[in-house]
């Protein structure tokens, strides 16, 4: 079991360097993070813990930290989840979207899951957003790994003042774990404070 953990991790980070996209400024990882993290513009509250998940990385692209992402794990489940929060710079949603996607087919080892449902993780609020699902075969890697679920979700939204902002999801975990973790997902953004960027 600690194999498999340890070599899903190697493959989430992989994945997560291919998807950050941070040309020309060196990322920083933000050690002794508070509880709760709150995103320094956006206003987005990550606690350390909350049920089964644990905030692993917090990381910032940025001198200000208006480009973050905060990890998290979840208790007894092999996989990461990670989540970006980083202003919108005129890019449309799809734009945003297409860009991670292109991103995750170039390392050449997933395989996108065409006809996967749309995951929704902001359902009835004004939230654009897009999804995708990937296969990992197994062996594809760089050892001998299990089948791997990973999943890529972007929504953009304004704030209050009119500011717009990108929300992004990745996800890995074993094929076998991929619809626990789609409900882990809803569950994990039900217990994070949003209402900064949603309203209420």
């Amino acid at each position: 079991m600690f194999a498999t953990f340890r070599h899903l991790a190697a493959a989430m980070l992989a994945m997560i360097l291919a998807v950050a996209a941070v040309a020309a400024q060196a990322q920083t990882d933000v050690t002794n993070a508070p509880d709760p993290y709150v995103h320094s513009a956006a206003g987005v509250r990550f606690p350390a813990a909350a049920g089964v998940f644990r905030r692993d990385r917090v990381v910032h692209y940025d001198a200000k930290g208006y480009d973050a992402s905060v990890g998290y794990q979840i208790d007894g489940m092999a996989g990461e989840m990670t989540l970006y929060v980083y202003p919108d710079d005129g890019e449309t949603c799809r734009g945003w979207f297409d860009g991670a996607d292109n991103a995750v087919m170039k390392r050449g080892t997933s395989v996108r899951e065409e006809g996967a449902a749309p995951l929704k993780l902001f359902p009835g609020v004004g939230v654009e957003q897009y999804s995708a699902r990937y296969a990992i075969p197994a062996s594809s890697l760089d050892y001998d790994n299990a089948e791997i679920a990973s999943f890529l979700w972007v929504g953009c939204r304004k704030d209050a003042r009119g500011d717009g902002w990108v929300i992004k999801y990745r996800g890995s975990f074993l094929a076998a774990d991929a619809a626990k973790s789609e409900a882990m997902v809803k569950q994990l953004f039900a217990l994070i404070d949003w209402s900064p960027l949603l309203g209420g």
